[in-house]
């Protein structure tokens, strides 16, 4: 076999119990775009390496990787580590935000999506190292990712659909049918606001029949940040589902989900509704601009439950205003409201997030600047609240991981 032009990279995410349950979805996009131009591919798969292997990146005349804040110090080092002659380019979260922490270890940084950038860069097209990709206004428009470029067992998990701790189920595969966010949570670096694109129903189905008739995929994870933002799209989306036969499950606001559209999902196939809460503490979701309240989280689980599927809350620990009252609210909600399943993470102040742009606006003192340390569910905070120093917030974060894991 000869040695491919591009290698896409995923690097190691030690920090995950299950780095290999999540895959880059957007790397495969871009590598089916470049297999559409005649361009031979490789993926180099590192996710559950506790540190770079430079053997699984053959000989390639580009090196392309995508990475998160926490994943940018393995990037850097498998850029330091291609042969003479290969030329690096990287894009995902960090470099979309922190675009300047990049340039000196890649030849090209991509900020944005990359879809409409990659080919160019790859064609020796693109004279500036740091390329700001456009939006992409029609997704409809990208061929669907390039699934086969890794093993099935590798592309598809077993414990996708039921989550960490909750077992393994049949494989099952993420896909998205919309990019965007408009909204502006405090904690949040979300490389995508505005406007929401959103995917053509019927392509979506599509994709799902394509991936259960050629892959036996009957389950899938819609990675979308809110599913439920156009109640019109929705009800299209779950009409074309309906017809596939499969099973789903996705994600959204705890204020834009009513009975109806519950009802919509369940018949659907649609089996959890995840909601990021992060807080029960109404003071923490006003100072995070989470723009929602305690009460809309409890009526969107007793509709989701009602409607006859699971309701899956994500709660996040060391959030700006937090006090020990914070975690037995939390407490209190989860042990009234009852939601099927959880997610504990602690808050990390992510490049790009209004919290780590202006710390002081809410009470925040970030303690360290070394990235190795950003993730979701670090070992420690890496922060510290006004009144509240870091063994604080552990023990306050410990103690409501200790109750949820006893209780639910």
């Amino acid at each position: 076999m000869s040695n491919p032009d591009v290698v896409f990279v995923m690097p190691p995410n030690p920090q995950l119990v299950n780095p290999t349950m999540y895959y880059n979805l957007g790397i495969f996009y871009l590598a089916a775009i470049l297999k559409r131009a005649g361009i031979s591919v490789h993926i180099a798969d590192m996710r559950s390496s506790r540190k770079v292997d430079m053997d699984l990146i053959p000989p390639s005349k580009w090196v392309c990787i995508s990475a998160t804040t926490g994943e940018i110090g393995f990037a850097k080092q498998i850029a330091k580590g291609v042969k003479n002659g290969t030329k690096t380019v990287i894009g995902g979260a960090h470099a979309t935000l922190l675009p300047k922490d990049c340039i000196k270890d890649f030849n090209y940084v991509v900020v944005g999506e990359g879809e409409e950038v990659i080919l160019p860069i790859i064609l020796g097209k693109q004279s500036e190292q740091v390329v700001v990709a456009p939006r992409i206004e029609c997704l409809d428009d990208l061929p669907f990712p390039a699934w086969n470029l890794l093993p099935p067992e590798q592309m598809f998990s077993v414990a996708l659909m039921p989550g960490e701790r909750y077992g393994i189920l049949k494989p099952a595969a993420t896909i998205i049918g919309s990019r965007g966010c408009p909204f502006h949570c405090a904690f949040c670096a979300n490389m995508l606001r505005i406007p929401v694109v959103k995917r053509n129903p019927e392509r979506i189905a599509t994709e799902m029949r394509m991936l259960k008739e050629y892959y036996g995929v009957y389950n899938f994870r819609l990675e979308d940040d809110n599913i439920t933002i156009s109640k019109p799209w929705l009800k299209e989306l779950c009409k074309e589902i309906q017809e596939v036969n499969v099973k789903w499950k996705c994600h959204t606001r705890a204020n834009l989900i009513d009975l109806d559209m519950c009802e919509w999902l369940k018949e659907s196939g649609c089996v959890e509704v995840g909601m990021g809460l992060e807080s029960a503490d109404p003071s923490v979701l006003e100072l995070s601009c989470k723009d929602i309240t305690v009460d809309d989280a409890a009526l969107a689980v007793f509709n989701i439950q009602k409607s006859g599927m699971r309701a899956k809350v994500y709660l996040m620990a060391g959030l700006p205003g937090e006090t020990n009252m914070t975690i037995s609210r939390n407490i209190t909600f989860m042990q009234n409201v009852k939601p099927n399943r959880w997610t504990l993470s602690r808050f990390t102040p992510y490049p790009g997030c209004a919290i780590w742009k202006d710390p002081k606006r809410f009470g925040v003192t970030i303690l360290t600047r070394d990235f190795s340390n950003y993730w979701n569910f670090p070992d420690t905070s890496i922060h510290e609240l006004t009144m509240t120093n870091r063994e604080a917030l552990d023990k306050r974060y410990q103690r409501l991981y200790r109750w949820l894991v006893e209780h639910l």
